[in-house]
């Protein structure tokens, strides 16, 4: 059985923390090691987003999670 864990990943002047219950998946590995996944794609959003705005995102279990790029 593993044992969840905390990656953190920093991004400018914050640190983003996940929750890792799985190390071996390929995002939570990136996150694990102290990297974001599809860094690139994060700051396409980051520029093209107006200011506080906010986007729901889902992944493959059908969780949604609120997520903003707030004052990065």
């Amino acid at each position: 059985m593993e044992t969840d864990q905390v990656g953190e990943v920093k991004l400018r002047d914050t640190a983003l923390r996940f929750h890792i219950s799985n190390p071996r998946d390929h995002i939570q590995r990136r996150h694990l090691s102290g990297h974001l996944y599809e860094l690139e794609e994060l700051l396409l959003i980051e520029k093209n987003f107006p200011a506080g705005a906010f986007f729901v995102i889902s992944d493959q279990t059908s969780e949604t999670i609120p997520f903003s790029l707030g004052n990065f």
